[in-house]
């Protein structure tokens, strides 16, 4: 396989009779179901998991479900982003924060969700529109 793209059973879609209960850890993807999978193989799952994937492949380097929700976030921003800018023109982008700036906002998702750009458009943060404040470089102590 290149892929592996993992789903919990949908309990729901079976009657009792169909016995889906029975055969539940069958389909629990283990250490030791991979052992066997090549090295470039490539795992995915929507999350929330339930129990199809063991803890233990978290730490896999072919685990890709975590990066998958975080990069489906950015898709899901930009995606509002654009759906709020529709009849109007984009604003500029300007300036970034690239660490001399800080939004003031402890609300404002940069100051929880540290992956994401510092990005600012017309002195305004892009997330939440607070006013950034810039920072002053440290002086050196020379």
């Amino acid at each position: 396989l290149d892929v592996l793209y993992m789903t919990r059973i949908q309990k729901e879609r079976f009657s009792a009779k169909d016995g889906e209960l029975s055969r539940r850890g069958d389909f629990i993807l283990s250490r030791e179901k991979l052992a066997a999978a090549k090295a470039g193989l490539t795992i995915m799952h929507p999350l929330p998991r339930v129990d199809e994937i063991s803890p233990d492949v978290d730490s896999d380097s072919r685990a890709r479900y975590f990066d998958q929700a975080k990069y489906g976030m950015y898709i899901r921003m930009a995606l509002l982003l654009r759906l709020s800018l529709l009849g109007r023109a984009a604003p500029p982008r300007t300036d970034a924060f690239s660490g001399s700036c800080v939004c003031p906002n402890p609300a404002c998702v940069t100051n929880h969700e540290t992956y994401l750009p510092r990005e600012s458009s017309g002195g305004v943060c892009v997330y939440c529109d607070a006013k950034i404040q810039r920072r002053l470089p440290p002086k050196s102590k020379n």
